[in-house]
C-alpha cells in the first residue's frame, strides 16, 4: 500500500518509520519545506529513542522518502496520515490552523478517492471540521471525488513513540464508513498490530477518548504528587502507601509514582482544552481545573522543598539530573523541570545540569538563564563542587551510577530525588543525606 504522512515532526517520522518497516511504500512531507530539507540531510526535529536509527534503516530499503512536493504525496496515496502539530490559541483552544491547511491541500490536489486518517492529537468533532474543509476544497474545483477522514490517535507516549506505535496496548478506529474502517484495520494488521487490540468506534467517540485519557492523566498525576506531600508532613512513606493502592482492582497500578509535575508536548495542553471544552458546553470541570491548579502549585513547592533542605539556594552550586518530562525524548515542552530551574536560577543559585536525553532543545529554553548554568556531558561532572544534586527526571540507567564516584565530585552530601529514584539504594542513603519525594 502507498501511504502518505504529512507532519515531519518526531510522531509523524515514527509512523512513517513504521509503515516502512512493515514493508509499505510510504511518503513523507511537511508543510514547512525547510523541515523536509533538514531531514532529508539527517537532521531530525527532536530526539526519541531509536527514531534516528529506524528512519535511516527504512530510508536505505527505499520504502521511506522524504518530499516537498505536496501534489506527489497527496496523488500518490491510497491513504494519507495527519501528524501535524496542534497549536493553542490565545484561549487555552486547540487551533486547527494547520490541519485545516493540510485539508484544504487534500481537497484542492486529490484526483483519486483517498482515507485521510487523523492521527495528531485533536479535539471532539475535529473529523467533520476536516471533512468540511476537503469538500469545500473539492467543491470549489467542481470535482465530485470520495474520500474518508477517518480518526485513529496515536495514543503513543513520547519517548517511547515507536514501541508504543508498533506494540501498542490498543488502537481505536473512529469512521463513520465500514469500508475505510476496514482498510485502515487491514493497514494496521499489515504493520503488526494484533487485530485484538483494536477498537472500533465512532470519530467523535474516539477523538473524546483521546483528550479524556489526557484529563485523567493529569488529574490522577496532580493526586498522587498532593498524596506525596501530604505522607511527607504526616511522616508517612508514600511509595508503601501508593504500592497498598495499587493493588485495588478499583485503581491502576499506573502513575502512582510522585514527581515535579506533568509536562510535555501534549498534557498539560489537552487538560487546559478540555477545560475550555466543557465550559462551552456549560460544564465546569472543576476537577481537572484543580489539577491543573495543583500542577503548578506542585512546581512551587519543589522548589521551597530545595530551598528549606539547603537552607536557602543563594551562592550555592546545584547538579540538576534530568530535564525531560518522559525519558527517551529531548522534548522539554512545559517541562516542570524548566519552571523549577528558572527560580532557582532567580534565587541566585548555580546550576550544573546532565540531561540523559541531550541539550538540543535545553540550550534555547534556557537562554536567558544561561550565565547561571552550566551543561555537562555525564552525572558526574554535575556533581563537580556541587553543594547538592536534585534529581528532576525519571531515567532507567541510575544503578549504573557509582555513588561513591559522585559523592567525591561534590562539595556537599544533600540528595533530593524529586522522582524517588535511589529511594531503594540503601549505598546512597548511607552515603548522603537524603530526601525522597513524600516520605519521612
Amino acid at each position: 500500500m502507498i501511504i502518505s504522512v504529512i507532519g515531519a515532526g518526531v510522531l509523524g517520522l515514527a509512523y512513517a518509520a513504521s509503515f516502512a518497516r512493515g514493508g509499505h511504500q510510504v511518503y513523507c512531507t511537511d508543510m514547512d519545506e525547510e523541515i523536509v530539507n533538514a531531514v532529508k540531510e539527517g537532521e531530525l526535529p527532536g530526539y526519541e529513542s531509536g527514531l534516528e536509527r529506524v528512519v535511516a534503516e527504512a530510508e536505505a530499503t527505499g520504502n521511506l522518502e522524504f518530499t516537498g512536493h505536496l501534489r506527489k504525496v497527496i496523488k500518490e496515496a491510497e491513504v494519507i496520515f495527519i501528524t501535524c502539530e496542534v497549536p493553542e490559541d490565545d484561549e487555552h483552544m486547540p487551533s486547527l490552523r494547520f490541519v485545516r491547511a493540510i485539508a484544504q491541500s487534500i481537497g484542492s490536489q486529490m484526483e483519486e478517492p483517498k482515507i485521510v486518517v487523523l492521527k495528531s492529537s485533536v479535539p471532539p468533532g475535529s473529523s467533520v471540521v476536516i471533512e468540511e474543509t476537503i469538500q469545500k476544497a473539492l467543491d470549489e474545483r467542481e470535482a465530485d471525488i470520495h474520500f474518508d477522514v477517518v480518526s485513529s490517535p496515536s495514543f503513543a507516549k513520547a519517548g517511547s513513540f515507536l514501541k508504543d506505535i508498533e506494540r501498542p496496548r490498543f488502537v481505536a478506529i473512529g469512521a463513520d464508513n465500514e469500508e475505510a474502517r476496514e482498510k485502515v484495520r487491514n493497514l494496521y494488521r499489515e504493520t503488526g498490530i494484533v487485530m485484538n487490540k483494536i477498537i472500533d468506534a465512532s470519530p467523535a467517540e474516539v477523538e473524546m477518548a483521546d483528550y479524556a485519557i489526557s484529563g485523567l492523566v493529569a488529574v490522577k498525576t496532580a493526586f498522587i504528587n498532593e498524596l506525596a506531600m501530604l505522607c511527607e508532613k504526616l511522616d508517612i512513606d508514600v511509595d508503601m502507601t501508593t504500592r497498598i493502592m495499587g493493588k485495588d482492582s478499583r485503581i491502576s497500578p499506573q502513575l502512582m509514582d510522585p514527581g515535579p509535575g506533568y509536562g510535555g508536548s501534549i498534557l498539560p495542553k489537552t487538560a487546559r482544552a478540555m477545560v475550555r471544552i466543557a465550559q462551552e458546553a456549560d460544564e465546569t470541570a472543576e476537577v481537572l481545573k484543580g489539577a491543573i491548579t495543583a500542577n503548578e502549585c506542585q512546581k512551587q513547592k519543589c522548589v521551597a522543598k530545595i530551598e528549606n533542605i539547603m537552607d536557602g539556594v543563594g551562592g550555592k552550586t546545584i547538579g540538576i539530573l534530568g530535564l525531560s518530562p518522559d525519558f527517551g525524548t529531548d522534548d522539554l515542552r512545559e517541562a516542570p523541570s524548566l519552571d523549577i530551574i528558572r527560580c532557582l536560577v532567580e534565587k541566585e543559585a548555580s546550576l550544573r545540569i546532565y540531561n540523559p536525553d541531550g541539550y538540543q532543545q535545553a540550550k534555547w529554553r534556557l537562554f536567558k538563564e544561561k550565565d547561571a548554568i552550566t551543561f555537562c556531558d555525564d552525572i558526574y561532572e554535575a556533581a563537580e563542587n556541587a553543594d547538592a544534586l536534585v534529581v528532576l527526571t525519571k531515567w532507567p540507567n541510575t544503578r549504573a551510577t557509582d555513588e561513591n564516584q559522585l559523592k567525591e565530585k561534590m562539595k556537599g552530601d544533600i540528595l533530593i530525588d524529586l522522582q524517588n529514584l535511589f529511594v531503594k539504594r540503601k549505598e546512597v542513603k548511607q552515603l548522603f543525606k537524603y530526601y525522597g519525594l513524600g516520605m519521612h
